[in-house]
């Protein structure tokens, strides 16, 4: 009876303690989820922000004022124009337009870690990755996290509120050192308006983010952790695959956690899949970075519902 009495003690204490955690980041720095690192729970990062009175969320993005790792000052108009015209969005705009679509934009760096934007921030502008990578994040009040995509060079992002003009869905934050193009919303919004090509760009890009969704709801719904973990790493493959000598190079590092948030399983099945599969050579894994040896497998485990 003492020993069960204990553990309800310590459950309770821990209750109020996520309680207090909750409580402690709304109210100082006014955010609607505890964001925490990688490595840091929400009580440990509690712990040191009343330590060391220091705000442990990851810093925010900045506007760069320098030189870009190419030497150019991406910061001139001529320098903004030459990236808008070359994303598959703008690329169709004619001089004039660029131009005064440059005018409203905006060049921004992040480390990797650092939170480009959060869930209910202001929807007032769209972001296109000039360099680096992001994931499109969502954390439960217990501090869990489900990536909902990855945004790699090219790509854009923040679309949905900037259409609507209504909070962000989700978090933003920068997987490695990455170069983000600001489209502000005010700006871009006439574009739209007197630019159907541009406009049936960007549905289609809305179109493919909720087959996005689809389909990760499908497989969390009907399938298994192999078939699930199977079509997650195709995905992967398709988006950042590599063809390499015995197989196909998935040109992205994901910790086993990361990759577990990506596609909803714990990272202890993660971890048994991977090495199951590495075993019997469906897949190798060198420094963190998966090969997919036997691309036809991996399609029947994935076929499989169970």
């Amino acid at each position: 009876m003492e020993e069960e009495g204990l553990c309800k003690c310590k459950a309770l204490a821990r209750q109020q303690l996520c309680q207090s955690t909750r409580n402690f980041f709304n109210s100082k720095w006014h955010v609607r989820t505890v964001v925490r690192h990688d490595d840091c729970s929400p009580k440990y990062a509690l712990l040191f922000a009343l330590i060391f009175q220091e705000d442990p969320r990851p810093a925010r993005c900045r506007q760069r004022r320098g030189r870009d790792p190419r030497g150019t000052r991406m910061q001139t108009h001529a320098g903004r124009e030459a990236v808008l015209a070359g994303h598959f969005l703008l690329k169709h705009l004619n001089a004039d337009e660029l131009r005064r679509l440059a005018t409203g934009a905006a060049v921004i760096t992040c480390g990797g870690g650092e939170v480009i934007f959060q869930k209910g921030d202001p929807g007032n502008s769209m972001m296109a990755v000039l360099r680096g990578r992001v994931k499109i994040c969502s954390y439960s009040t217990e501090g869990r996290e489900l990536v909902l995509n990855i945004i790699d060079r090219g790509g854009v992002f923040g679309e949905i509120a900037l259409l609507d003009g209504q909070p962000r869905t989700a978090d933003a934050v920068a997987l490695e050192p990455t170069e983000l193009l600001v489209l502000q919303r005010d700006r871009f919004m006439p574009f739209l308006a007197g630019n159907p090509e541009l406009m049936a760009r960007l549905f289609a890009v809305l179109c493919q983010r909720l087959r996005q969704t689809s389909e990760h709801l499908e497989d969390t719904l009907f399938r298994e952790a192999p078939s699930r973990l199977a079509r997650g790493l195709l995905r992967l493959a398709d988006s950042f695959g590599r063809e390499v000598a015995g197989g196909m190079r998935i040109e992205i590092r994901l910790s086993q956690q990361q990759i577990g948030s990506l596609i909803g399983i714990s990272r202890e099945s993660i971890n048994r899949l991977l090495s199951e599969w590495r075993e019997d050579g469906t897949i190798a894994v060198t420094s963190g970075i998966i090969i997919l040896r036997d691309r036809e497998m991996l399609e029947s485990i994935a076929a499989a519902e169970v």
